[in-house]
């Protein structure tokens, strides 16, 4: 039995504080014992689903040496289930894991060494069984969850592709390779590749289910930033994607700000989403249509996509509908919608997008 140490990978003396703003990846703003301050946030997701002002946060106090007085160590999801941020401490998580045996896929394996080069790139953990027989495993952390479905990841990760491309390159060459996916909840019966955020991505991924271990398993927290004992493997939902992860097609938002105002358009592509949102994005010098008009008289923000049957179009028009924005104008191509306030930054709209993107799939996949 491991003791309550083993399992500690925070210290007991943090503070919870309330979210401000987030001005770039690595940096929040935030109220601690009423005073406003800064931290170091060690993770480079998107993270907009948890990160909505008034979020709680909990955070670690840093010594003189550093820029900001603290570092976020976790942030607690609106149903206030506890989430783990800290990239840097996954691997320690997934030692733990491996070490007490919380993995059945890998109950065979010990530790046998950390930050392990191969070519070009370094990999986590390399793993030994009884036998003898080593295994390279790359870790990462999942912490996009809705309903039963986990997903990675929250923002392209170029990074991350190469990797699953070099560990399916070693396993050709007959060498163990796998991938942990440490899934911050312990209330997660799936996982997916995130294919509307990083198509590429879940793509190696699916090339490399025969030839890598992919192993997600779920690492929950409480609220004494404790590692809550049970932990599960979750087996990945591979249909999902081949029924709609691997075509280019579904619907796309686009968020502009305008005088102070901010303008949601919604349209759809039945093929090239992709590539065709990243040419919206770019001003014309002759615009003609409402999108590129918009394009022209806006500063852009944000665009999402959510692959999946066309048809949702209609639907995400009247579930956005019912939340603090006001449609402006809707026909069979597009639809358009003025706020006063930041879309991004409302966990309404944010549910809206984790609907239509995690729970709605699932969905019609059971049934």
């Amino acid at each position: 039995m491991e003791n309550e140490s083993s399992k500690r990978f925070f210290p007991y003396n943090f503070k919870t504080g309330k979210l401000l703003a987030r001005p770039n990846r690595f940096v929040v703003f935030l109220e601690v014992d009423g005073t406003e301050t800064g931290a170091s946030l060690p993770n480079p997701g998107k993270l907009g689903e948890l990160f909505i002002p008034g979020a709680r946060l909990y955070v670690q106090k840093m010594g003189s040496h550093v820029k900001y007085p603290y570092r976020v160590m976790a942030v607690e999801s609106e149903s206030g289930e506890v989430i783990m941020l800290d990239t840097h401490m996954t691997n320690r998580v997934a030692e733990y894991l491996v070490k007490s045996h919380s993995i059945p896929s890998l109950a065979s394996y010990s530790l046998k060494k950390r930050e392990v080069s191969v070519g070009h790139s370094r990999f986590d953990l390399l793993l030994e069984n009884e036998k003898g027989e080593e295994l390279y495993c790359e870790v990462k952390s999942s912490t996009l969850f809705a309903g039963d479905l986990a997903m990675f990841p929250d923002a392209v990760t170029s990074r991350g592709t190469r990797h699953i491309q070099e560990l399916t390159q070693m396993s050709r060459k007959g060498i163990a390779t796998a991938v942990l996916f440490v899934v911050q909840s312990d209330n997660i019966n799936y996982f997916s590749p995130d294919y509307h955020t990083d198509p590429a991505f879940s793509k190696a991924l699916y090339d490399a289910r025969d030839l890598v271990r992919i192993i997600p398993c779920t690492a929950g927290w409480d609220k004494k930033l404790s590692l809550i004992e049970h932990h599960r493997e979750i087996p990945v939902l591979w249909k999902l994607y081949e029924s709609e992860g691997r075509t280019d097609r579904g619907i796309f938002i686009m968020q502009f700000k305008r005088n102070r105002k901010y303008v949601l358009y919604i349209s759809f592509e039945e093929e090239e989403l992709v590539k065709r949102v990243e040419r919206y994005k770019r001003k014309k010098t002759n615009p003609k249509t409402v999108l590129e008009r918009l394009r022209h008289s806006s500063g852009f923000e944000a665009a999402w996509t959510i692959r999946g049957p066309i048809s949702m179009k209609k639907e995400i028009t009247k579930s956005l509908s019912s939340i603090s924005l006001t449609l402006a104008d809707e026909n069979s191509d597009y639809s358009l919608f003025f706020s006063d306030e930041n879309p991004r930054l409302l966990r309404e709209f944010q549910n809206v997008l984790l609907e239509y993107r995690m729970v709605n799939p699932v969905s019609r996949l059971k049934n």
